[in-house]
């Protein structure tokens, strides 16, 4: 029975994220019901999309007002400075959500991500972050209240 709610979800997860399941990532929800998995997975794609487009907007519609964001290099800022540090960032050419895996406890859920990127005008893979969001419920209503950034481990 677990394995098969399992397949369950990470089929919905595939079909909420896309172009980007059918591109190798890995994805995967434990816990919680379909519909708070697939939307999570699916923001979580759209947040490596803004790499590309250098659009705030799934930023500032799903990021809680007070939420911290901890750089790679340990430096703690406000959610409201991180939708200006993706407005000021240099584009991507192609970004690439490598994997995405959400554990839901109750009203709060954790998604640990990886994506990867490439320059304008490169051919090799040019960059790679790992993070971990943390997302509250709150009046019916998922929102990132932290977001930590780290360099994956080769």
């Amino acid at each position: 029975m677990k394995r098969m709610i399992g397949a369950l979800l990470l089929a919905t997860g595939m079909a909420a994220t896309g172009a980007a399941a059918q591109n190798g990532t890995s994805i995967a929800c434990d816990g919680g019901d379909p519909e708070s998995c697939r939307f999570i997975l699916t923001v979580t794609a759209e947040l490596t999309d803004m790499l590309k487009t250098g659009d705030p907007t799934p930023l500032q519609r799903h990021l809680d007002p007070r939420a911290l964001w901890v750089q790679s290099n340990g430096k703690v800022l406000a959610g409201t400075e991180l939708i200006a540090a993706v407005r000021r960032d240099v584009r991507r050419a192609t970004s690439k959500l490598d994997r995405a895996n959400v554990r839901f406890f109750g009203n709060v859920a954790i998604a640990t991500w990886e994506e990867s990127w490439t320059a304008p005008g490169a051919v090799h893979e040019a960059g790679r972050l790992a993070g971990v969001d943390t997302w509250a419920k709150h009046r019916n209503r998922w929102r990132i209240i932290t977001t930590a950034e780290t360099l994956p481990t080769p």
